[in-house]
């Protein structure tokens, strides 16, 4: 027994796995890097242990095979080539509904009866209701986009490490998956992509799309809003890259003229901004993609960053965000700094109090010989200023931003 690297279970049913081979494979499926190369490592353990396994039905691997081979098929095809697309669909429907068959196995075998709808199957297992009908509509010859079905093989690869993978940890109990930062961005990248596809390769966003992206977003910032902020604005979301594509946090990088930015993102925005209120990170948003305009070496890519950010920002300051007044000398002086080609914020105060007091603490951080304040129609009571940048900022809002 020892020599076939196979072990006994307690049903007496051989093992076709060494445990350093288990760990190993358990390994490869747990990581987040789900990459061509892991995806066929996967494939390939998982095939070895079925030739030699004498138990049928084991479903946790059936399931994880699926998964990895749709995975592994959407790195190696290409979507845009007319036969390997409709290959890479065929795929991708084959794993989906088989997984979804599988699952729906798992439930009966769990509640020890006949399974209930698959639409049951998809509450027991906390699943989007959305996959069922995907199944569905597999089963009788209509394919969903490539992009739906691979958003439902993600969301069923994250039950099948919870419920499967995970509770291999020396007890009969599961523990709970802990996302990371990486995984939380990813799922809200794929949420968002639906919003900023052409309308006419993507079902228009409905209102479940809408609660379940601001969902993602307020997941992504309370987990770890630093990244949340410095992906956000940068080739990981939706700036374009020097090779041409966006959505880089994806598993599968989608080209940046495939999709539709200017027509979806102010609705997008406005969904993210609700996240970013409620954790007060509005201010700090605005700050991230202003560092990472600084901080950009390339000129091609600093004028792709500042146009990105400079669409965010006037959304954010049109829905009639109100910063305070230290906030909106901070980012006053980054305006003029740095300096975008377009300032976004020198239009903000709408008030003449408000306007005086920023002037004044302005004045904290300007050269001595700056003109004087001068109330225009032209610019909204803000003169132009000139900024010394050897002098201190001024006020430090917050540790936080003192730190970055």
């Amino acid at each position: 027994m020892g020599g076939n690297r196979q072990f006994v279970s307690k049903d007496n049913s051989c093992l076709p796995f060494h445990p350093k081979q288990w760990r190993y494979l358990k390994e490869l499926v747990t990581n987040d890097d789900i990459n061509q190369e892991n995806s066929k490592k996967i494939i390939d353990l998982l095939i070895a242990m079925e030739q030699r396994d004498s138990v049928e039905g084991r479903l946790g691997l059936a399931l994880t095979y699926e998964i990895y081979n749709a995975f592994y098929h959407l790195h190696k095809l290409d979507r845009n080539n007319n036969t390997e697309g409709a290959a890479l669909q065929s795929v991708l429907a084959c794993a989906l509904q088989r997984s979804v068959n599988h699952l729906h196995d798992v439930y009966g075998h769990l509640e020890g009866g006949p399974s209930p709808t698959y639409k049951k199957t998809m509450e027991y297992f906390k699943l989007p209701g959305v996959v069922a009908a995907y199944r569905n509509d597999i089963a009788h010859g209509k394919y969903p986009t490539v992009d739906s079905m691979v958003d439902a093989i993600v969301e069923i690869r994250k039950v099948v490490i919870d419920c499967y993978w995970k509770p291999f940890e020396g007890t009969s109990k599961g523990t709970k998956i802990e996302e990371g930062k990486e995984t939380l961005f990813a799922d809200f990248v794929r949420k968002s992509r639906a919003f900023i596809l052409p309308s006419n390769t993507s079902p228009t966003p409905n209102e479940e799309d809408e609660r379940l992206l601001k969902e993602m977003a307020l997941k992504a910032i309370e987990c770890d809003f630093t990244y949340f902020g410095k992906s956000f604005f940068s080739p990981a979301f939706a700036i374009e890259d020097v090779d041409g594509y966006s959505l880089k946090a994806l598993p599968e990088p989608v080209l940046h003229s495939g999709l539709d930015i200017n027509n979806g993102l102010n609705r997008l925005v406005l969904l993210i901004y609700q996240a970013l209120k409620k954790t007060g990170n509005v201010f700090y948003f605005c700050i991230y993609g202003l560092q990472e305009i600084a901080q950009e070496s390339s000129e091609v890519m600093r004028q792709r960053k500042e146009a990105f950010f400079n669409s965010c920002a006037r959304i954010i300051v049109g829905s009639g965000h109100w910063f305070s007044i230290s906030e909106t000398v901070q980012l006053l002086k980054w305006d003029y700094t740095l300096p975008l080609t377009e300032p976004v914020f020198e239009n903000m105060p709408s008030t003449v109090r408000d306007n005086k007091r920023i002037v004044l603490e302005l004045k904290k951080i300007m050269n001595s010989d700056c003109e004087e304040f001068d109330a225009t129609p032209e610019n909204d009571g803000l003169s132009s200023i000139k900024i010394n940048k050897c002098k201190p900022w001024g006020k430090v809002v917050i540790d936080k931003y003192e730190k970055y």
